[in-house]
């Protein structure tokens, strides 16, 4: 199974959340993407194998950059991360279904367990 972040902006929060991401699987199951064109080309060549996604957003037009995606993202396990409490951008990013919504510094672990119990959910024979 394959994990992709996709981080819409430079932080250290963004630096944190690929750490707790990192430490669920290995590094090289990651892909990371800074910008939407390579996150489009990585969803499509990873589409096939239902990806894990992990999007973090700062924006409003983050999130509705995303949104233009939705049927790319459509049944794919998806997990939004924002680094601050915004009730607006939390609201806008519901509508995109993810599995996991975290809006907090402090959830970064539970963003890494939750990665965790997805991929063992797959089985070992997914990592072969």
């Amino acid at each position: 199974m394959t994990i992709i972040f996709h981080r819409t902006m430079q932080t250290d929060y963004t630096d944190r959340l690929l750490e707790a991401v990192s430490a669920a699987t290995t590094i090289d199951r990651v892909h990371v993407s800074g910008d939407i064109d390579s996150f489009v080309r990585t969803l499509l060549a990873h589409r096939i194998d239902r990806p894990v996604v992990v999007i973090q957003v700062a924006t409003l037009e983050d999130v509705a950059r995303i949104k233009e995606l939705s049927d790319i993202l459509d049944g794919l396990f998806l997990i939004i991360a924002a680094e601050d409490h915004d009730d607006e951008l939390l609201f806008h990013s519901r509508e995109l279904y993810p599995r996991f919504l975290t809006h907090n510094e402090e959830d970064l672990h539970v963003v890494a367990a939750v990665i965790e119990r997805r991929l063992a959910m797959n089985g070992r024979e997914a990592w072969t």
